[in-house]
């Protein structure tokens, strides 16, 4: 049985705010140990008051996902 996960890619929206910050600060923490906490709460201010309002950002996000056997049968969506 295959797994088939399908996606969107769109225009950043307000709404999208805090994933985004979510995402920026897991991936910061993850991949910039050395950055204090401090940094990190700058960041996220800036990011929101000062980047995202000038910026032509995207998101992805998951839109459906569908289970496939062997025969191309959808069994689940």
């Amino acid at each position: 049985m295959a797994i088939i996960m399908t996606f969107i890619i769109r225009q950043y929206k307000e709404a999208d705010l805090q994933a985004v910050l979510e995402s920026w600060e897991i991936a910061t923490r993850l991949v910039h140990k050395f950055m204090s906490d401090e940094f990190i709460t700058q960041g996220l201010k800036d990011i929101e008051k000062i980047y995202l309002p000038i910026t032509d950002t995207w998101v992805i996000y998951p839109f459906h996902l569908k289970m496939q056997d062997s025969a191309g049968t959808i069994n689940a969506f």
